[in-house]
């Protein structure tokens, strides 16, 4: 069975402009349409996570989002995305309503390169932030760990990174291309470095999370 998306809502972008996946080819079977055509996805349900955060039903759905994507759109992972998941048992709090939350320990590594104590602390920051705080992977937030596959290379060596577009924020206030620059320059750092965010740098937000333990 085919289904027709509505694209009204997007802005159109030129096919040259569109190859924003760091895996070359990936929608190659989904073609751009023109513009103002309505895109054919089949009513599979085989999700995808964005690198945003939004999930969506198949790589057909994906891709279609990216063609009309402002900006780059990736695969974070293929599967449901874990904060949409793990946040649908933490609805919305309502304006200036106090979230309320156990005091379970379940660390949370977040986006931002803040360890969150359990879900519903980390749910709470990402109602925050808009939605747009991710999860970098469950427990403490460790760039030791992070780091491991990408080594300083040895003296007059090149850096071996490749060019692949998934930017980090540092600490620093400087955006690093990937993951992989972003380690060498934790590297030099001496560990000091740490991660504000993945994606472009944006001006820092003061946020205040107000929870209260029981």
């Amino acid at each position: 069975m085919m289904f027709t998306i509505d694209v009204t809502n997007y802005k159109y972008a030129p096919k040259h402009s569109a190859d924003h996946t760091s895996s070359k080819g990936i929608c190659s079977k989904y073609p751009p349409p023109k513009r103002n055509e309505p895109v054919f996805c089949a009513k599979e349900f085989d999700p995808i996570c964005d690198s945003k955060g939004h999930t969506h039903d198949n790589m057909c759905h994906f891709c279609a989002a990216r063609w009309y994507a402002k900006g780059p759109l990736t695969i974070r992972y293929k599967g449901e995305c874990k904060e949409d998941i793990i946040c649908s048992k933490y609805p919305r709090p309502k304006k200036d309503e106090t979230v309320m939350c156990t005091m379970e320990l379940y660390p949370i590594c977040g986006s931002d390169g803040h360890t969150y104590g359990n879900k519903c602390l980390f749910c709470a920051a990402r109602w925050s932030s808009k939605g747009t705080l991710l999860i970098r992977y469950e427990g403490q937030c460790n760039e030791e760990a992070l780091c491991s596959k990408y080594p300083m290379p040895k003296k007059g060596e090149p850096i071996g990174c490749t060019e692949e577009h998934d930017p980090i924020c540092g600490s620093d206030g400087e955006k690093y291309g990937n993951r992989c620059y972003f380690c060498i320059a934790w590297r030099m750092s001496g560990g000091t470095l740490t991660i504000r965010h993945e994606g472009e740098c944006r001006p820092k937000v003061n946020l205040v999370l107000t929870s209260s333990l029981y």
